[in-house]
């Protein structure tokens, strides 16, 4: 619950732009096919995207960051994901076992319910028809 909370939307952030501006940012809209919000919401994440992805790629004071260190950054990322890639692949190997096993107490399962219906099938044909009388203890069934 609280994690729906942080990841409300929130902000509201206003801009104004010139009649041009507006005709024109109507007409990618329309032509994007998108709601004006969420068309502007993806321009912005978009924006913002593109602006930390340049920031990583230079220094604290605009200088250009090496090649080697890029590569680097870039194998350790590789790394990651290839971590995280093992990771996944175990979850669903463990998924796929706990399946099998499910699958398997369901048929045992089934086996036992069919062993109780022929158990009450042969009770029931043991039972006196209905509305016939005799010995008081058949009473109890009808």
């Amino acid at each position: 619950m609280t994690e729906q909370r942080e990841h409300r939307r929130t902000e509201r952030i206003v801009v104004y732009v010139t009649p041009d501006w507006g005709r024109r940012l109507q007409e990618a809209i329309i032509r994007d096919d998108f709601e004006r919000a969420d068309w502007l919401r993806h321009a912005l994440e978009k924006a913002i995207g593109e602006s930390e992805v340049a920031a990583t790629d230079e220094g604290a004071e605009g200088r250009s960051v090496p090649v080697e260190v890029r590569l680097a950054v870039a194998e350790e990322r590789i790394r990651g994901l290839e971590e995280d890639k093992r990771a996944l692949q175990t979850l669903v190997n463990e998924q796929k076992d706990r399946q099998g096993h499910s699958d398997a107490l369901n048929q045992q399962l089934s086996r036992q319910l069919e062993a109780a219906h022929g158990t009450i099938e042969r009770v029931t044909l043991a039972l006196p028809a209905a509305g016939q009388t005799g010995r008081r203890w058949w009473q109890f069934w009808s």
